[in-house]
């Protein structure tokens, strides 16, 4: 049995930047050079990277103990397609839910990973603490909006928890159309001028025929 929740409060991008704001401006009052501060963010760094990278591993278990065969239709980005060698042709897939929640917590688990590393080789090449700073505070918002997070553990339902999920089109996907578009206006000579035809010469036309 299993509580449904239903309603979504997921946290608004502007209320996660004012959050963030003073967390910024107060990492610049803090004296780093004191003894032990540092030692005392690593490790509670690696504490709570540990802790969210845990809590995805037992929602990647929950999504295969769960094992929901239904079926959705997923169309791949263009920057997707790139990085996975696709053709066109291929851009739409049929993926079980199983399957597309694997795929999402996969990426979390990547994200959360490279971040962590990025952090640790920046504090330990050149002793920059900030990073590891404001981790501890956007990792745990970003949690609470992520939506594998809300159905999987706080058991929410809703049509915002619809597959495929519906977030905000990336950066890079939109960087990549343009300079796909860009590409294709210089390989076809750029967009053929229309040429206007004033109204003598189309009667002219019509009489040649």
């Amino acid at each position: 049995y299993q509580r449904r929740v239903r309603g979504s409060k997921m946290i608004p991008q502007h209320i996660t930047s004012l959050i963030i704001l003073p967390v910024v401006l107060a990492s610049r009052y803090i004296d780093w050079q004191q003894p032990g501060r540092q030692l005392v963010l690593l490790f509670a760094f690696l504490v709570s990277q540990s802790s969210f990278i845990f809590v995805f591993y037992l929602i990647r278990k929950k999504v295969q103990t769960r094992n929901d065969k239904n079926t959705i239709m997923l169309t791949r980005s263009p920057l997707e397609r790139v990085l996975r060698g696709l053709t066109e042709s291929q851009a739409t897939e049929v993926l079980s839910i199983r399957e597309y929640d694997l795929e999402e917590c996969d990426k979390t688990l990547r994200t959360l990973s490279i971040g962590t590393l990025v952090c640790l080789f920046l504090y330990f090449q050149s002793a920059v603490v900030f990073p590891m700073f404001t981790q501890l505070f956007v990792i745990p918002l970003n949690m609470l909006n992520n939506k594998l997070f809300q159905i999987y553990l706080l058991g929410k339902t809703g049509p915002e928890f619809q597959r495929p999920f519906k977030d905000q089109e990336s950066p890079f996907t939109k960087m990549f159309d343009e300079l796909k578009n860009q590409y294709k206006n210089l390989k076809g000579g750029g967009p053929k001028p229309v040429k206007k035809i004033s109204v003598q010469a189309k009667k002219r036309q019509l009489k040649l025929q």
